[in-house]
């Protein structure tokens, strides 16, 4: 009832406004008839044009209708005395004019309020959006962190326990307890990429600096990643040129090589070769991967920075690349990758200013 109610005091005031604002004309022409040429129409446009915006097509043309008729009472000639017919002929004018300017002011208006609602109901669904985006990524961060204590119960306590207290003799226990092993790593690997996915969104990505040497991080990515190689019988090498020592997280930066290294190992076939190099160029240092794999299609290059990029037939979360890029380019350095160029293979490289005196350990 009182929605109605007001929809229909709302209406009644589109009216008053055209009344009062012919009115408004009639006394504003009164005033100044005497000073200027003869022109019944000069004020009157402007009544029709307020009218019509405020309060749509109808009041504009009451206001074209009490417009004319004070033109006719107070601005022109009686009708007998009209001069060939020149007056009605601006009459007619005027209201050809008025009800035309009054549809074009309403359709304008019209068209503004849709313009604002579509707006309206534009921000209303992005922030909707941006809740659920929030809500989901605090919800991958907790359960991330969550679960990693007791992942890591199960790699460390669980597993090496039944590793170390099976006889000899007992290969399939043995067996059994490395596979819990490679199981628990992984879903620890998966749940830290969850983690740092959204700690990366969420604009909270922390850098440790220090300086690091070069070949430390090299030998140690393939010492973690060995194991895995070896399964594959893939041939896994670091090379440096020169012993450089770079300012960076070093952590983060272990993390990065492990996430390229384990991506490639994926994708290269037995008997290949997968090689994690570093050398000095200019002012910077500049890691590889390289491995003998199937490569990436072109269409695919440009994208497999992207969050949740698997590439085709790939079976990860897609995260690794989009980690690696984020912690990269947290160091002021540069992440690219290419494939093909006549050759088989995948190349990721990634750059790290030798001079970062700017970055601060925080």
């Amino acid at each position: 009832m009182l929605p109605a109610l007001d929809a229909g005091r709302r209406g009644y005031v589109r009216y008053v406004v055209a009344i009062a604002a012919c009115a408004v004309a009639v006394l504003c022409q009164l005033l100044i008839w005497p000073y200027i040429p003869p022109s019944p129409q000069l004020l009157f446009y402007p009544a029709v044009l307020v009218a019509a915006w405020f309060g749509g097509l109808a009041p504009g043309a009451l206001a074209v209708l009490l417009s004319s008729i004070a033109m006719a009472y107070w601005f022109l000639p009686p009708v007998a005395d009209y001069e060939s017919g020149d007056d009605v002929l601006d009459m007619a004018v005027f209201i050809a004019m008025g009800l035309t300017v009054a549809a074009l002011m309403a359709r304008t208006r019209e068209s503004t309020r849709q313009a604002r609602s579509a707006w309206a109901e534009a921000e209303a669904a992005r922030s909707r959006l941006q809740q659920a985006y929030r809500a989901r990524e605090d919800m991958l961060a907790i359960v991330s962190h969550d679960l990693r204590t007791p992942l890591t119960s199960i790699e460390l306590s669980s597993a090496q326990l039944i590793g170390s207290s099976t006889p000899a003799t007992d290969e399939r226990q043995r067996v059994y307890g490395e596979r819990i092993q490679r199981a628990a790593r992984r879903m620890e690997a998966l749940v830290r990429n969850l983690l740092d996915a959204a700690t990366i969104e969420s604009g909270a990505l922390v850098m440790r600096f220090a300086t690091v040497q070069v070949d430390t991080l090299l030998e140690s990515t393939v010492q973690l990643c060995k194991p895995l190689a070896e399964r594959k019988s893939i041939l896994l090498e670091a090379r440096l040129e020169g012993h450089k020592a770079v300012v960076c997280d070093g952590d983060r930066i272990k993390q990065t090589l492990e996430n390229l290294v384990g991506n490639a190992l994926k994708f290269v076939p037995s008997d290949g070769e997968v090689i994690v190099s570093a050398r000095s160029e200019a002012s910077e240092i500049v890691f590889e991967v390289r491995d003998s794999g199937p490569g990436i299609p072109p269409d695919e290059i440009a994208h497999v920075f992207d969050r949740y990029w698997r590439g085709s037939g790939g079976a990860s979360t897609g995260l690794g690349l989009y980690i690696a890029k984020a912690i990269v380019e947290g160091h002021g350095g540069r992440i690219w990758a290419t494939s093909g160029n006549g050759r088989k293979g995948t190349t990721v490289a990634f750059t790290l200013p030798l001079v970062t005196s700017t970055h601060g350990a925080s």
